[in-house]
């Protein structure tokens, strides 16, 4: 039987939680999504643009899932005219596993 590597650090949050300020040291991966659903709660667009900004020049792979809102769908997922969907290298995405995480 062959072992399998650990899975990679990661942060998933709710920007509607308060923004996240700190290091990301010994963190591969962070997702970022509002809340969707009758009681969502607004996300700052400034916070998303942060995050992003913090995960690129600590060179940590950014996904951004949805700007959340009465249905996960309703925002889009685009963050300054683009999708980020990156991956950390630890992990090879197949389109079929960005499609059930988008949609998630």
């Amino acid at each position: 039987m062959r072992a399998n590597p650990p899975p990679p650090p990661i942060v998933s949050r709710s920007l509607a939680d308060g923004f996240c300020r700190g290091s990301l040291t010994g963190i591969d991966w962070v997702i970022v999504g509002g809340e969707s659903g009758p009681h969502a709660r607004p996300m700052q667009t400034q916070w998303a643009i942060e995050v992003r900004n913090q995960c690129l020049k600590a060179k940590v792979a950014f996904f951004f899932k949805q700007w959340g809102g009465r249905s996960p769908k309703s925002g889009g997922r685009l963050l300054e005219g683009r999708e980020w969907n990156q991956f950390p290298a630890t992990l090879a995405a197949s389109a079929r596993q960005l499609e059930l995480l988008a949609r998630a």
